[in-house]
């Protein structure tokens, strides 16, 4: 997964958060075709990397290629801005469901988290785990968020399994 900071031709920025929705087995990564649209896609106004990044709001975009996964800095065709990633990380896995998404990965140098997120209407809400520090066997309690405002919503305990 990576986070690329979009630069529109007007001044305006926001990020890219893009996430591999393949997980290959340890060690054994098959080639992606660069062209093809695979990448889960959401845009968000800020850093969803930076530990502050408890609960943030996104709009989901068309699924980007997975050449994006390896871009560093970038134009985009049709003078619609300049690309730049500012994070990388790993996905360990991706569930959607109908209305929701749980994703499971850490950026480079990061903890591990979850985020979980819910449509409403034309948004999406996300909220992050606390670091995952969890053993093989054992289930995520998903109870508690990773800032100081309470609980998760207990919609998101229910629609995500828990591994």
């Amino acid at each position: 997964m990576v986070i690329l900071l979009h630069q529109l031709p007007d001044g305006t920025r926001h990020f890219d958060w893009l996430v591999q929705r393949f997980q290959p087995a340890p060690g054994h990564r098959p080639p992606l075709d660069p062209e093809a649209r695979e990448l889960l896609s959401y845009r968000v106004v800020d850093r969803i990397d930076h530990p502050s990044a408890g609960f943030f709001v996104a709009d989901r975009i068309a699924d980007h290629r997975n050449k994006y996964l390896e871009v560093t800095r970038a134009e985009i065709r049709g003078g619609r801005g300049i690309v730049q990633k500012v994070a990388a990380g790993i996905v360990r896995r991706v569930e959607e469901m109908s209305g929701a998404v749980s994703i499971r990965g850490k950026f480079a140098g990061g903890a591990e988290y979850m985020w979980a997120g819910i449509q409403k209407d034309d948004v999406w809400e996300f909220q992050r785990s606390k670091p995952i520090q969890v053993g093989p066997g054992q289930k995520f309690d998903w109870s508690t968020s990773d800032d100081d405002d309470g609980p998760v919503d207990p919609r998101i305990a229910t629609v995500w399994p828990m591994f």
